[in-house]
């Protein structure tokens, strides 16, 4: 996919670079066993297909290329359930795009996957719009539990709690976050970072995005350990900043 990317948007250093990167995240290549298919190889290669088709839409004027975006997702809903996470980052950062640049591309992507994804299953986005409440009260326990008396008190009963006895149902320290990520990974994307900030008009876009990534990322670790995942794509979109 980085090959893919770099014929098209990128220099051959920058995407050998995030594909090296992409692929031996730590947490990535503990639970991509050679020999054995799992749904993990999703959770990296499916957001980064969507968000880069997306950005190109946006970069070339292109409503093809938005076309091809909105029918990655479509495809990414019907493989893994993290797509549900990606619709959120990409609803609020393509709202806000629209708000300010009156993008016509965007707003096709938008109008096409929610189309896509409902026709597939129908009453999957009256669902996801029902969960909104649910999730942030679900993350503000997480995160606030003193304050909300929520969290791993309502966790507990007759049973042994999963979320105290499985490792992948505890929120990560920052150690965990750094070496499930990987340093070089972490390092890259945060330093990527202002040199995309500094980007302005259609190429915004991707700040946008990737930030509220990010940010979401972050909320979801409140849910666990294995959402480490989230947080490997968004820093591979800053590599080419990064190096240039």
């Amino acid at each position: 996919m980085f090959l893919f990317a770099g014929s098209l948007d990128c220099d051959d250093l920058s995407s050998g670079l995030a594909g090296l990167l992409a692929v031996t995240a730590p947490f990535y290549f503990m639970r991509t066993v050679p020999g054995f298919y799992d749904t993990d190889i999703f959770n990296v290669l499916f957001p980064l297909m969507v968000v880069h088709s997306l950005y190109l839409s946006v970069r070339r004027d292109d409503w093809r290329w938005s076309t091809v975006s909105a029918m990655l997702i479509t495809l990414y809903s019907t493989a893994w359930n993290g797509w549900q996470i990606l619709y959120y980052v990409l609803l609020v950062s393509c709202g806000i795009f629209i708000l300010r640049y009156r993008d016509r591309n965007i707003l096709l992507f938008l109008l096409i996957t929610t189309a896509l994804i409902e026709l597939t299953d129908p009453g999957r986005i009256p669902s996801l719009i029902r969960g909104i409440p649910l999730m942030a009260s679900g993350a503000a326990g997480q995160l606030f539990p003193e304050i909300l008396n929520t969290g791993s008190s309502t966790m507990t009963g007759a049973f042994p709690s999963p979320y105290a006895n499985i490792t992948e149902l505890q929120p990560p320290g920052f150690a965990e976050i750094i070496t499930g990520t990987g340093p070089g990974l972490l390092i890259a994307g945060i330093m990527g970072l202002e040199p995309l900030r500094r980007l302005r008009g259609d190429d915004g876009f991707l700040f946008m995005t990737v930030m509220i990534w990010l940010v979401a990322g972050l909320v979801c670790l409140s849910g666990g350990l294995r959402f480490i995942e989230v947080l490997i794509a968004p820093p591979l979109c800053n590599i080419r900043p990064f190096l240039q």
